[in-house]
């Protein structure tokens, strides 16, 4: 996400997922990439914008963002671990890419969940037994976003 906001794109779940498709590896001399890989390209961009102060994002800067990614996720030797979070994170973004959960988080509305202090009772339809563990991580992540805009 950090690439993302310094690069200046939308943190999306299509951005995540390009981000994915062009990570770099590890090669016995330096890391590598892949041709056109999108991180790169963010990376590049950021190192563009890099009058932005602290305030603006987190603590990171472009440099410790491009140093996490060619020093630890594709140094020599941490393909397991970076296969393990990779996986990770595939397994768990899987249902916001497609599907009805992705049109509920990731697209268009005209919805916000303040309409719930005018009086709107807000309902997910997506029962555990039809929709088993991605009902109910969809249903926590938006309790978990309505308690943020409300507090």
């Amino acid at each position: 996400m950090e690439a993302l906001l310094h690069g200046g794109e939308p943190v999306s779940m299509d951005n995540l997922k390009r981000i994915t498709m062009s990570l770099p590896y590890a090669t016995p001399e330096e890391p590598g990439w892949p041709k056109d890989s999108y991180l790169k390209a963010l990376i590049e961009k950021g190192a563009k914008r890099e009058q932005w102060t602290t305030s603006e994002f987190t603590s990171n800067t472009v440099h410790d963002v491009t140093m996490y990614f060619l020093n630890e996720f594709a140094r020599v030797g941490a393909n397991r671990q970076s296969s393990g979070i990779l996986s990770t994170f595939t397994g768990m973004a899987q249902p916001f890419m497609s599907g009805p959960v992705k049109e509920l988080f990731c697209t268009e509305t005209n919805f916000t969940p303040e309409f719930s202090r005018q009086g709107a009772i807000i309902i997910l339809n997506l029962p555990l037994d039809e929709w088993e563990e991605i009902g109910r991580t969809a249903q926590l992540a938006f309790k978990y976003i309505w308690q943020k805009a409300v507090l």
